[in-house]
């Protein structure tokens, strides 16, 4: 019996040692992973997609798209209402089961396949617009999307600027470059800095 309460002092003892910690993460702060924010949907025309009355109280956006052209056309990515040409720049890589291309293109922020190349099922992207409330750099967009078309299909990597730096984004184009959007789904979130 002795013994017995000898091993449960002691125990008693270094359990009082330990430290209890809220977290899985012993000693570190928690992790959050609530930092994306919806805050809407687009408003969808026929050949567009648009976000207005953006609120300024995020450090970056998301833009998560799926859509289809049947135009075989693309999407094209402005910002404010401004469509002069010299104000964008968009690099790309793109990839199917046979061949890579690359490029560029000035007259908008960011190009999406979504239906390019006569494809038939949806593509689906991801689209950054980093630092959309600064006032003194220029607004730098990354896309990464692509289609499957059972056994085809095409992935995309994008990146743009918008060169008007004065001015924060408070609302956003995807525009279809011809034809219309035939399946189209817009959602953006704002994301915590």
């Amino acid at each position: 019996m002795e013994n017995l309460i000898y091993k449960l002092s002691a125990l008693s003892e270094k359990t009082s040692l330990q430290t209890r910690y809220n977290s899985m993460l012993a000693g570190n702060a928690s992790y959050d992973p609530s930092q994306y924010f919806y805050i809407s949907s687009a408003s969808i025309s026929t050949s567009s997609a648009s976000f207005t009355s953006i609120p300024s109280t995020y450090k970056h956006l998301q833009i998560r798209f799926s859509g289809y052209n049947g135009a075989a056309s693309y999407g094209r990515l402005s910002f404010n209402s401004d469509l002069t040409t010299t104000n964008y720049k968009t690099h790309y890589l793109m990839g199917n089961s046979s061949t890579a291309t690359a490029g560029g293109y000035s007259g908008y922020a960011g190009v999406v396949l979504a239906g390019s190349s006569g494809f038939s099922n949806p593509a689906s992207y991801v689209i950054d617009i980093l630092d959309y409330t600064s006032t003194n750099k220029t607004k730098v967009v990354r896309i990464l999307g692509g289609t499957d078309q059972n056994g085809s299909g095409a992935i995309e990597f994008v990146s743009g600027v918008w060169l008007n730096s004065s001015n924060a984004i408070t609302s956003i184009n995807l525009e279809a470059n011809s034809g219309s959007w035939t399946i189209a789904s817009f959602a953006l979130y704002g994301i915590k800095g």
